[in-house]
């Protein structure tokens, strides 16, 4: 209906319309003209006669309707859903309005920018043309030097953020394991009350102690084993020999602590493979890395000691668990029988079969077995002899040092196997070495017995010792490790595990990650006697692998661990190296024969520098000189070093290390404890020339300017000072004299900042000879030409000096000039003084222009004005 409607209102508009441009009559002649339609039928046959007369018009033909009625609908439902305002308008709409406004399609852009090719390939810098060879060759150019280019920065950037992520990779690892530390170390720095510190420094009674005070980072575990440390330094000045195990192992004895068996036990171990000290005096660098420690080029000296060693703390030990059970089955009337005799052993067995079932033709072979596990040799010979088993060849066994086994035994070892004899199987694999891996769990019933059994199984022959061994140390540390026998839960056990299989290195590591304070102690002896492999470099890691890297396990030469004996003891002491120096130098005194990673000095001497620089306590650590400055207070360091000349060395060289970090009043007090008066003068007027002119200067500052005029006065930097050449002593010379000029250049700014004005003048008057600033127009060019011979030190204040003297000159002439002329004035040569102040105030400036000196434009700037308005 609407359709129609609206083709029958349009035909009628347009139908009227061209009636009156045509012909210029009414609009309208049509049965509806002049009112409006009544109802459908009559637009209806509006509608059919507009339709007659355009079929009649040949010139109407233009506006014939192309479309139907259904696609004219549906036409107008697509208009009426693209404007409805139910659908919500995207940002891309308002964006085709506008641009379509432009006459920009959209439509087309979008599918330009679909075939865009994004390629990041180089394009020919210039156009390539068929005939032109000199573009061709210019273009490949060009394009390989922008390849070559990109090439380049990405390679750069690659290897920047590789290094990058190394570096910070490294610092991690590094700031972990401080972190580690500290927390491994967590009661250790717990304080303690006054009274228990003064009970453990009168324990410790090292010289010069009596002097600490306050609070100690010691706890009495700590405090224990330092009195020992203590010995053992005393006896190595005194250079004699030290029992250091039996004393640490004594002192065991005495710890409160829950572990304190294992603890004791764990010392009986290392003193049993220490052996007993030589009494002849040691040399002189024990714990130098090379003098008995390198034991990776001797291993195979030292491990048959190591395993006969082993082997006799394990006899010892088992020897006092069977005298333990058989007290217990005798009751309270003590053991069966004497201990090491036959019936002990026999009694022993009987123990056993209470408690385990042996075959008869297996009894003979526990009793040898029980006799051997307990170190009764004899006894085990004797058992064998009754019986005539000379095929064991048990006396070879017991009597050579070089014993290997005996390959005859084969036979014997696989009749006990299929027999199920385990005493006999274990007893015949000890003696003829027939099956190293087997593990006799029948017989081995702990920890100590595998241990046992496995050091009977290395073959002590030259060339195969260490290889053997190897092997062990490989099974124990490696194939089982820490997992196998719960380290976490019994840490001790394993540490002695480690010991026994003389893996001293990597025991002290694995102590050390779970109790720093025993890792260390255990550490001193065991570097002492020269079987600690120690790191050849301070800045090391803790533990280090040397040899053949890719083999599971080597022999002599190829496989070894290192530790880094001077880290550990570093990182111990780090905890009470503030509260306690004297007992920290005790430990690092251990360390005198290692070299620094700079190669200078010792570790010792390195640790006694970053000991003074963070604690501050210099004075006494090193001493101080007396009021006197003749004779020096004793220190920490006199008991270490003896003679006055290493004293001086570690003195200079901490010198040296407080300088570098800027700390330079206690640089100058160290230079001149050591006596180095050249260093101690230099660096005092060097930093006196950076002060003098501060207006409000700290304390620091003020002690620098007494210590100054101490110096002044000190008849010591009267001479020629401590330089051997010609040259350093004219330095010298030249030194001394500057000091005085800066101390009254010092109280020139003092005078002058206080307002002092007349005196500041004065202080500048006496400085004349030293013809560094005219005093007046007669004196200009004597100091012009002595400006060459002027110290760079006083030239460093030379603007300050010329324009606060101008000053002065400045305000005592307008306090002059501002008084009333009076008889007593103009009798008293107002006008002189008034001139006076001219001259020396053009002199000044004279001055200023005259020397090859830049000096600051606000500075003549400023002079230039006081004196124009001195002559106004």
């Amino acid at each position: 209906v609407c359709v129609c409607l609206f083709v029958s209102c349009t035909a009628s508009q347009t139908f009227s319309k061209m009636d009156g441009s045509s012909g210029g009559g009414p609009t309208s002649t049509g049965p509806t003209a002049g009112k409006p339609a009544a109802s459908f039928t009559d637009l209806l046959q509006d509608a059919v006669a507009i339709a007659d007369r355009l079929a009649r018009d040949s010139t109407l033909q233009g506006l014939r309707l192309h479309t139907n009625v259904q696609q004219t609908r549906e036409r107008a439902e697509e208009l009426a859903q693209r404007t409805s305002r139910n659908v919500p308008e995207t940002p891309l709409v308002p964006a085709q309005i506008l641009l379509g406004q432009r006459g920009l399609d959209v439509s087309r852009f979008g599918k330009d920018l679909k075939t865009l090719n994004l390629a990041t390939s180089i394009e020919p810098t210039v156009p390539l043309q068929a005939t032109s060879v000199e573009g061709f060759l210019k273009n490949e150019r060009q394009t390989a030097l922008m390849t070559a280019i990109q090439k380049a920065q990405k390679d750069t950037m690659d290897d920047f953020h590789n290094q990058h992520f190394n570096f910070m990779l490294d610092d991690w690892e590094a700031e972990k394991e401080k972190i580690r530390e500290i927390l491994l170390a967590g009661p250790v720095l717990e304080p303690m009350d006054r009274d228990i510190v003064q009970q453990a420094q009168a324990t410790v009674a090292g010289p010069h102690d009596s002097a600490q005070s306050g609070h100690s980072g010691l706890d009495s575990h700590m405090q224990l084993y330092a009195h020992q440390v203590w010995q053992l330094v005393d006896s190595i000045l005194k250079k004699e020999t030290c029992p250091i195990v039996d004393l640490m192992h004594t002192a065991a004895h005495s710890l409160d602590d829950v572990r304190k068996d294992v603890i004791v036990g764990c010392w009986s171990i290392l003193e049993v493979l220490v052996g007993k000290p030589d009494r002849r005096p040691p040399p002189q660098n024990y714990f130098a890395e090379g003098a008995f420690s390198d034991c990776v080029r001797r291993r195979d000296l030292i491990a048959n000691n190591q395993i006969k060693n082993g082997l006799r703390v394990l006899e010892q030990r088992y020897e006092g668990y069977m005298s333990q059970r058989l007290s217990v089955a005798a009751g309270a009337d003590g053991p069966l029988s004497a201990a090491k005799s036959r019936q002990f052993v026999d009694d022993f067995v009987d123990v056993v079969k209470w408690h385990q079932q042996i075959a008869p033709e297996d009894e003979l072979y526990a009793r040898i077995f029980y006799a051997l596990r307990c170190g009764c040799k004899e006894v085990a010979l004797q058992a064998a002899q009754s019986q005539n088993l000379s095929p064991l060849r048990l006396d070879q066994y017991l009597s050579e040092e070089g014993y290997t086994g005996t390959g005859s035994l084969r036979s014997e070892y696989d009749r006990a196997k299929s027999m199920q004899l385990p005493y006999k199987r274990a007893v015949v694999n000890i003696l003829g070495r027939c099956e190293p891996d087997d593990t006799h769990r029948e017989v081995a019933l702990n920890v100590e017995d595998y241990l046992w059994i496995k050091l009977n199984m290395v073959r002590t022959s030259p060339g195969r010792t260490s290889d053997e061994l190897s092997k062990l140390q490989y099974l124990v540390s490696k194939k089982y490790g820490e997992e196998h026998f719960q380290a976490d839960r019994e840490p001790l056990r394993y540490f002695s595990v480690l010991l026994l299989t003389g893996q001293f290195e990597q025991a002290i590591d694995f102590l050390r990650r779970k109790d720093p304070r025993l890792a260390v102690h255990f550490a001193i002896p065991l570097a002492y006697t020269g079987l600690l492999n120690q790191a050849t470099e301070i800045g090391s890691d803790m533990l280090t692998r040397i040899g053949d890297k890719d083999s599971d396990y080597a022999g002599d030469d190829l496989m070894g661990y290192r530790l880094n004996f001077g880290l550990l003891i570093q990182r111990y002491v780090a905890g009470f190296v503030r509260t306690d120096p004297a007992v920290a130098m005790r430990y690092c005194f251990l360390l005198n024969d290692l070299r620094a990673p700079n190669g200078r000095f010792s570790v010792f001497v390195q640790c006694v520098t970053d000991m003074v620089i963070e604690s501050s306590e210099w004075s006494k650590i090193l001493g101080t000189w007396a009021p006197d400055r003749r004779t020096k207070t004793p220190a920490y360091i006199d008991v270490f070093l003896r003679e006055e000349k290493q004293r001086k060395y570690v003195i200079e060289a901490v010198a040296q290390e407080a300088e570098a970090r800027g700390r330079i009043l206690d640089a100058i007090r160290l230079y001149d404890l050591a006596e180095n008066q050249n260093m101690a003068l230099e660096l005092l007027n060097r930093a006196l020339s950076q002060e003098i002119s501060v207006r409000d200067p700290a304390h620091s500052i003020q002690e620098l300017k007494t210590f100054a005029t101490q110096t002044e006065q000190d008849p010591r930097y009267l001479g020629q000072g401590t330089a051997d050449s010609v040259e350093g002593q004219r330095r010298f010379q030249r030194q001394r004299e500057t000091l005085p000029v800066l101390i009254k250049l010092g109280v020139f700014f003092e005078q002058y900042y206080r307002n002092q004005l007349d005196h500041a003048l004065s202080t500048m008057e006496t400085l004349k000879s030293t013809n560094i600033i005219p005093v007046g127009l007669q004196h200009v060019q004597q100091c012009v030409d002595n400006f060459d011979n002027v110290p760079q030190e006083v030239l460093r204040n030379l603007p300050q000096v010329l324009l606060y003297t101008m000053n002065c000159l400045d305000q005592l002439f307008k306090r002059l000039r501002s008084l009333a002329p009076t008889p007593s004035n103009v009798d008293g040569g107002r006008e002189q003084a008034l001139q006076r102040y001219r001259d020396h105030a053009r002199a000044l400036v004279t001055y200023a222009g005259m020397i090859p000196f830049r000096m600051p434009g606000v500075t003549n700037a400023e002079l230039i004005r006081m004196e124009v308005g001195m002559l106004l």
